[in-house]
């Protein structure tokens, strides 16, 4: 709970509604209740913060601690689709990277999309030709699924 209340008090700093000293305080008087306070509450009740910024912090606090593991998963995916249509001269590292920088900075705010997505919402492959790499992607995992399961 303390660290959860201390990234809660982090963010209030980081957006400058309250000192470091304010926030010892709050913090203080959260450790010698009596029964559980959340820290946002004793922000508001000593008029550190109102409501709607209470409301905000939380939000961002959510979105912060939001799980990856979609994200995580989608992108190795990506980097190997990334990596066959850099091989095969279709798109350059720099165009592969602003996609993957892209797909990062969406993900930071909850929308998980594909790599191929990204690449036919800004022009750079069409449809088809994002499912004739995801073709070749599947083939190269069949086979090396195949080879693996030889050598057991």
């Amino acid at each position: 709970m303390a660290r959860r209340n201390l990234f809660l008090g982090q963010l209030a700093l980081e957006r400058s509604l309250v000192s470091r000293e304010q926030l010892a305080e709050c913090l203080d008087e959260q450790a010698s209740a009596s029964a559980v306070r959340p820290l946002g509450r004793i922000l508001v009740s000593r008029g550190l913060v109102t409501e709607s910024q209470l409301t905000d912090l939380i939000d961002e606090q959510l979105r912060r601690n939001r799980p990856r593991s979609r994200y995580a998963a989608t992108h190795r995916d990506d980097c190997r689709i990334g990596w066959l249509l850099l091989r095969a001269g279709r798109l350059t590292p720099q165009e592969v990277n602003e996609a993957l920088r892209a797909q990062q900075d969406l993900a930071e705010r909850g929308v998980v999309k594909k790599l191929g997505e990204i690449l036919v919402d800004c022009g750079r492959l069409t449809p088809e030709e994002v499912r004739e790499f995801l073709a070749r992607q599947r083939k190269q995992r069949a086979s090396r699924s195949k080879t693996r399961s030889r050598r057991r």
